[in-house]
């Protein structure tokens, strides 16, 4: 993985997560894994993961799941409110 690779992952981590030190290196650590893993499957499926046009490909398709699903966080804060505030009627 290229220097700018790593620049552009570390960047978009930092707008998404904040600056919390240790979750970052999780994150960025989880997010090189990944990257990693598809450039395997573009390998596996007979192309070249260097080739012009893909190599920003593991890149592109980590920051696109992660969007896809950054509703998951929403849900369960929801969630915890929702219970919360049953909590609290009740009580």
């Amino acid at each position: 993985m290229s220097d700018k690779q790593l620049e552009k992952i570390s960047q978009f981590l930092h707008e998404r997560y904040g600056e919390d030190e240790q979750d970052f290196e999780n994150k960025m650590k989880q997010s090189i894994h990944f990257m990693g893993a598809v450039q395997d499957l573009i390998e596996v499926c007979g192309d070249d993961p260097s080739r012009e046009g893909l190599q920003e490909t593991p890149y592109r398709l980590m920051k696109a799941f992660l969007e896809y699903t950054e509703g998951y966080k929403e849900i369960q804060n929801y969630i915890y409110k929702r219970h919360l505030m049953l909590i609290i009627m009740i009580s």
